[in-house]
């Protein structure tokens, strides 16, 4: 029979996460029987717990609260961390578990403090996402490491940030355009795209559309091409380490994976009269991402001066349009080649 005491501290280990009731019993025996101070010390510091510590102001990590400042996380403080570079994972567990591996350049991680879920009735508004979009647009940040789990959850949320910090751009882009400008020579009328007679662009439809194809990068498999040339810009689709000749995935690790990735858009931006100095965006996809120093390393080698923007995305990888949770596969794909490069955006389109 237990007493009352006993019951009451095994019902409160209970409520933990993964702790179940003969786990609690356990934790409630060791702290009766081991050394007194152990559960003193314990108490006294689970105590104190809410009034030290407190989400950070800037990210949501966990922070130290300090007299008469706000409370800012060991990483949000480090100066050796690359502020243009942005790693967003579902929870604080997940951001523990990408530091201890140290595979990361040291980029600044954020948590995104939720996962959309509405089986859980977490929705939309539920997410930090518009104070998040506006942080991306406000730190110069151009590429976006997306690392929430490969679940439904994690997929939701990493294409509903996408959207959002698309949208925010546009809105920002159009703002900009719309605004008059500040000053004019006196008696001088105002010039404005917008007074002018509206004539409506050539759409991409009326200019003839050629698919690029080459036989040194491997043939499509769907019903899409390995590139359009749609005028002024070129468009590739993503590649996978396929070998064009054998048709087979090659092997001997990630970096021998992606020079053959690379090999295979270099043969399609050759055949569309291109090279890897007129891409202005890539996107990177990482089924590991211990991997991204290797693969980092193998694409600095083709893109030698002003690199393109670039993203790079966690937890995805396909093969012949097939999902695979343990293959370690690289995608990358090549959005925009154009013959003559436009002013490039300074935030990174995810």
């Amino acid at each position: 029979m237990q007493s009352p005491k006993v019951k009451k501290l095994v019902s409160l280990f209970s409520r933990l996460p993964g702790v179940g009731e003969k786990t609690a019993q356990r934790y409630v025996l060791h702290l009766l029987t081991a050394d007194e101070a152990i559960a003193k010390e314990l108490g006294a510091e689970l105590g104190t717990l809410h009034d030290e510590l407190r989400p950070c102001v800037r990210c949501g990590n966990i922070a130290e609260v300090t007299a008469g400042s706000d409370a800012v996380c060991a990483i949000c403080k480090d100066s050796k961390r690359d502020p243009q570079v942005l790693c967003i994972v579902g929870r604080v567990h997940d951001l523990f578990a990408i530091e201890r591996t140290g595979a990361m350049p040291r980029p600044l991680l954020r948590p995104s403090a939720a996962l959309l879920s509405p089986l859980e009735g977490i929705g939309p508004d539920d997410l930090p996402l518009p104070r998040l979009v506006k942080r991306i647009n406000a730190e110069g940040v151009i590429e976006v490491i997306v690392a929430t789990p490969p679940s439904v959850d994690g997929e939701a949320t990493a294409l509903l940030l996408k959207a959002r910090a698309l949208a925010d751009r546009r809105q920002a882009d159009a703002d900009r355009e719309r605004r008059p400008p500040r000053r004019r020579p006196r008696n001088t009328p105002i010039q404005s795209r917008w007074a002018e007679p509206f004539e409506p662009p050539e759409s991409v439809g009326a200019k003839a559309m050629r698919p690029i194809t080459t036989l040194t990068a491997p043939a499509a498999i769907g019903p899409y091409s390995q590139a359009i040339d749609a005028g002024d810009f070129v468009f590739l689709s993503g590649q996978v380490p396929i070998d064009p000749v054998t048709g087979e995935l090659v092997k001997g690790g990630i970096a021998v994976q992606t020079e053959r990735v690379l090999d295979n858009l270099g043969a399609v931006l050759e055949a569309a009269g291109c090279s890897f100095a007129d891409v202005v965006k890539t996107t990177i996809y990482l089924m590991d991402l211990n991997d991204f120093q290797t693969v980092n390393a193998t694409y600095a080698k083709r893109f030698t001066s002003a690199p393109p923007a670039r993203a790079t995305g966690a937890g995805l990888g396909a093969t012949e349009g097939r999902p695979h949770r343990n293959r370690r596969d690289r995608k990358e794909e090549i959005e925009d080649s154009p013959r003559s490069v436009p002013e490039r955006d300074s935030v990174v389109k995810l």
